[in-house]
């Protein structure tokens, strides 16, 4: 059983923000795959989805306990930590733009670094969307909403991340791995 989780803050004045990124994901793969959203169901500190061999999930415990609701699903699906992939933001790359990590330390996200000492290790995948931020206030700046032509970036980046997302599904991250690579030298080339 795979994890798929997008991360975020749950409640209306945090949506279409950059901080939730993992969310906005989430709502739009369940598009992309055809889902229906009314089936999500609330538990384990988040609303989470079943499919025969994944789980999507997101936690409603506020970005910077992220790690509690994430412990309390692997818990009791019995989830191993390789078959975890974290959807979030990243301040410090261009917008739109895709990193994958298979381990490595919060990069200064505070729900990365959450989910980190709940689960007790670096070693868990991530995509990282890029937001952006170049000056003023960082707090104010992942609590404001895209205009348009970013939306329109984010979108076009959720199209990427479905593909991959559905690679890591149907077989393993290194295919998933190997995909962006594909998809990435395609995007250079043009």
């Amino acid at each position: 059983m795979k994890l798929i989780v997008g991360l975020g803050n749950v409640g209306e004045q945090f949506n279409n923000t950059r901080h939730n990124v993992g969310f906005e994901f989430i709502d739009f793969f369940c598009n992309f795959m055809r889902l229906n959203s009314s089936n999500f169901r609330n538990g384990f500190g988040g609303s989470f989805l079943k499919i025969d061999n994944f789980i999507l999930f997101k936690p409603y415990t506020f970005m910077n306990s992220s790690g509690i609701a994430i412990k309390n699903i692997i818990n009791f699906f019995k989830i191993d930590i390789n078959d975890i992939l974290v959807i979030c933001d990243d301040i410090y790359l261009s917008l739109g733009k895709i990193r994958l990590r298979e381990s490595g330390k919060s990069g200064g996200h505070n729900g990365i670094k959450n989910i980190i000492e709940c689960l007790n290790t670096e070693k868990f995948k991530r995509i990282k969307i890029g937001i952006e931020f170049s000056s003023g206030n960082l707090a104010n700046f992942v609590l404001e909403k895209f205009n348009n032509e970013e939306k329109k970036i984010i979108e076009k980046t959720f199209e990427t991340i479905s593909k991959i997302v559905f690679c890591y599904i149907k077989n393993d991250f290194s295919k998933a791995l190997n995909l962006f690579s594909t998809i990435s030298n395609k995007n250079i080339k043009k």
